[in-house]
């Protein structure tokens, strides 16, 4: 596989503004006119993550499911402190991540 596409949700709205603060800005890319999202980039895994307020995430670059999971619990911890409402619904205990023709379903401890 060259590049993974994939689609999660974390089940809890989220505060953009304050997450593009939080994260710091060296791996945000934010143009509200331009596009409803941030774009974060990571460097471990090497994928770019798409962050939306209705909660969604759009992975793109992972090589491996792997790099997909392991993003989305990265960017799940990041988010804790900028999560609205603080929900505890965000969880790492079964992530649900859809690839091109292909869903995961992952269990975690």
């Amino acid at each position: 596989m060259q590049n993974i596409v994939a689609s999660a949700d974390i089940h809890s709205g989220l505060n953009l503004n304050a997450i593009a603060l939080g994260l710091g800005l060296e791996n945000i890319e934010c143009e509200p006119g331009q596009f409803p999202g941030l774009v974060y980039s990571l460097s471990d895994p090497q994928v770019v993550i798409l962050l939306f307020s209705s909660s969604k995430l759009v992975i793109t670059g992972g090589k491996k499911p792997e790099d997909v999971v392991n993003a989305v619990d990265r960017i799940v911890t990041e988010l804790k402190s900028h999560l609205i409402g603080r929900s505890a619904r965000c969880s790492k205990r079964l992530l649900v991540v859809k690839c091109p023709k292909t869903w995961y379903m992952i269990a975690r401890k």
